[in-house]
């Protein structure tokens, strides 16, 4: 797996060097906008930025397994004696190691707008808000490469379901993605019910920083003050659906697919 990593890493690292170079060069062309726009506009065309580059890094994320599977080159990896989960798993290494770098460089920029914001006052900054800034800045990136990861292990699956059953390179692209909505709407609909029929909610409190728990009842009169709420039905549902998806995503490369 470590040789295919440094396969992906050396094979792509223009593309996604230019994608960072182009953050940052957005964001740096937005501090010279400070003064003449407003700080609140500041911060929400900074955030902007973040979400644009992020979209653009996971259809990146997409073409690292993608392509293997609809382009020619895609035998070089292949007919090497690697197994499923090694090929899928340098894949989402890859993507995750890409998304800590480009969430890193666009959350600091981020928090740069805030905290030079005119409206707050440094001391009051380095005594009360920092610690929570810094709190919610790791919470978010932690949250974005889980959310991530587990975005492109469903994609992931969805292609490689569709490259089995599509044996024509043509066409399978549009396919994949009809599978991927499908997925996502029946999936979406089981965690629904589970979590009308399963309420029970875990509130982990990252505000205060002891991250303690409570059970409640997801239905209860209860705000986001209180803790972050996870439904634990659907966490479970969730955790071992990721796992599912993942393990025939690697089986369907190690077995089913003929380029």
């Amino acid at each position: 797996m470590l040789k295919l990593i440094k396969y992906e890493l050396i094979g792509k690292y223009k593309a996604f060097g230019i994608l960072v170079a182009i953050a940052v060069i957005l964001n740096l062309a937005l501090m010279s906008r400070r003064g003449i726009w407003p700080d609140a506009g500041l911060v929400a065309m900074s955030v902007f930025i973040a979400g644009l580059v992020s979209v653009v890094l996971l259809v990146w994320c997409i073409g690292l397994f993608s392509q293997d599977l609809y382009e020619d080159k895609g035998y070089l990896t292949y007919i090497l004696p690697q197994k499923g989960y090694a090929i899928v798993g340098s894949k989402i290494i890859v993507s995750l190691i890409a998304y800590i770098i480009i969430g890193i460089i666009t959350g600091l920029f981020v928090v740069h707008f805030i905290l030079t914001s005119a409206d707050i006052n440094m001391q009051i900054i380095n005594i009360a808000i920092m610690p929570f800034i810094t709190k919610i800045f790791l919470t978010s990136l932690i949250g974005m490469c889980i959310l991530s990861v587990s975005l492109l292990v469903n994609i992931y699956f969805s292609i490689s379901l569709t490259r089995m059953a599509i044996t024509k390179k043509r066409g399978g692209k549009f396919a994949a993605f009809i599978v991927f909505i499908g997925i996502s709407i029946i999936t979406g609909l089981a965690a629904d019910g589970l979590q009308h029929l399963f309420p029970q909610t875990v509130l982990v409190d990252f505000i205060n920083g002891n991250f303690s728990t409570s059970i409640i009842n997801f239905q209860s009169n209860t705000t986001i003050m209180n803790g972050v709420p996870i439904n634990i039905s659907t966490s479970i549902f969730q955790f071992i659906l990721f796992w599912v998806f993942l393990f025939l995503t690697c089986y369907i490369v190690e077995n089913k697919v003929d380029l």
